[in-house]
């Protein structure tokens, strides 16, 4: 009840401290881009992802922003979406949903740029990620059509499914039955193991080339996966929530106890002023107010769970 109570509170304060954002210029387009930037929003993070969007699109122009609506997105919230992204394309979540793939987590997120990849380059952007400062990394992934995703350690590098299944066998032994460490270690039960390699990421921010997968692809692999862990494999829905910073692509993702909220004094100074300084957001061509500092580039806070 408490935190409930001081969730609604946080969200209060924050709305009224970054209620600028409205006042902004719209995200501005590039034509001759093929980037699509998609996003899953629901209704009371409308200008949290407001803030997302504009400050991610001073740095790299999408050609198309597509919302994936959760469901609670009022007309009022629609209309808001239109006048600050323009062309923005609206998207429902039952679309994107198939009887092979659990729902819920990011599983919607996935068949929804499943179909944008036939076309675009695309990138998920989480509404709780602020742009402060330059990702070249991420333009040249752009324009190099080649992938990205925000690493869960230091020094991470791309495994072959053996390399991460027999690793994940080890800690089987060691950790609870965690989804995660249970799927790893039976990534061999895939019919392409041999062939396709593996990293741990975030889904906060991510990139995907034009035509990397399908949707039958993802619902391949879901449906080979439910065969060897059963059920199982729907506890992949209810992860753990995160909170990752960095600097563009060179970033690490670090787990956190659902209750603890605070970051660093330093990234919090930072994340404060990025969103509520006097001068955040001034005009069309202004910068946001950068922190110089070893952070930098994309900055992303975790927030209470939907619904929580």
């Amino acid at each position: 009840m408490f935190y409930q109570l001081k969730d609604r509170v946080r969200r209060y304060r924050f709305a009224g401290a970054c209620k600028g954002v409205l006042h902004a210029a719209p995200v501005a387009l590039d034509a001759s881009s093929n980037l699509v930037v998609l996003s899953q929003v629901q209704h009371k993070d409308v200008p949290l992802y407001l803030l997302a969007v504009k400050s991610f699109a001073r740095q790299v122009r999408p050609r198309t922003v597509c919302v994936l609506n959760d469901g609670s997105l009022s007309a009022n919230d629609c209309a808001v979406l239109r006048e600050h992204v323009p062309g923005v394309n609206l998207l429902e979540l039952a679309e994107f949903r198939s009887a092979i793939c659990p729902r819920g987590g990011t599983w919607e997120r996935l068949l929804a740029i499943a179909s944008l990849v036939r076309d675009h380059y695309v990138i998920q952007l989480d509404s709780d990620t602020l742009t402060i400062g330059p990702i070249e990394e991420v333009r040249h992934c752009t324009e190099r059509q080649s992938a990205f995703a925000l690493g869960t350690w230091n020094n991470q590098k791309i495994e072959t499914m053996r390399e991460r299944c027999e690793t994940a066998r080890k800690l089987a032994h060691q950790t609870d039955s965690h989804v995660q460490v249970v799927a790893e270690a039976n990534l061999d039960k895939l019919d392409d193991f041999e062939s396709l390699r593996y990293v741990r990421g975030c889904s906060g921010f991510a990139g995907f080339a034009r035509q990397s997968f399908t949707r039958e692809f993802v619902e391949a692999i879901s449906g080979q996966m439910q065969a060897a862990i059963g059920a199982k494999w729907s506890e992949i829905c209810r992860l753990p929530q995160d909170a990752t910073w960095g600097d563009g692509i060179h970033s690490f993702h670090r787990q956190l106890p659902i209750r603890r909220r605070q970051l660093c004094q330093a990234r919090r100074a930072a994340y404060r002023e990025a969103l509520i300084g006097e001068n955040a957001f001034p005009d069309a061509d202004g910068a946001l107010p950068a922190y110089q500092g070893r952070d930098g580039g994309v900055l992303r806070r975790r927030l209470p769970p939907a619904g929580r």
